[in-house]
């Protein structure tokens, strides 16, 4: 995106060398607003489309928020980014040793991030652009696994 600042292409590209993740996705502005900020509005909207469980990392000894994911069937992380090999969404911002890691209800992750409808659309509809990004392709929407 062109409001991008060099550093932000830089740390999404050494992302993308980190994940492996080859897969065309959403553009950077989607990226950094659901990795810093959003990600429980958008981690709300793939379980909605999957059932898939909630998870977030904290950090400072457990009391901040620092991302949150769902996690597929198989064990991995799955967030904006796309799916991750492990349970862990590692994004450019995350420390080098993940945080505390607990579940999240739905309703608890939307209170987080002020369930923001205009957001939520927005989440849903990056998963609908890029179902195999997410690991979601062979998954009807509102079919629940």
């Amino acid at each position: 995106m062109d409001d991008e600042t060099e550093e932000e292409r830089e740390s999404y590209a050494r992302h993308w060398a980190m994940t492996g993740s080859g897969v065309a996705g959403p553009d950077g502005h989607a990226r950094v607003s659901f990795t810093c900020g959003l990600c429980c509005v958008f981690a709300a909207a793939l379980h909605d489309r999957t059932g898939w469980r909630i998870v977030a990392e904290y950090e400072n000894g457990g009391g901040d928020l620092a991302h949150a994911w769902v996690v597929d069937p198989d064990g991995r992380a799955v967030d904006v980014n796309g799916v991750h090999e492990g349970g862990w969404a590692r994004t450019p911002y995350s420390e080098k040793e993940p945080g505390p890691v607990r579940r999240l209800g739905r309703d608890e992750c939307l209170r987080i991030d002020g369930n923001l409808d205009e957001d939520y659309l927005w989440a849903a509809g990056l998963i609908e652009a890029w179902p195999e990004l997410y690991g979601v392709a062979s998954i009807n929407p509102g079919q629940k696994i």
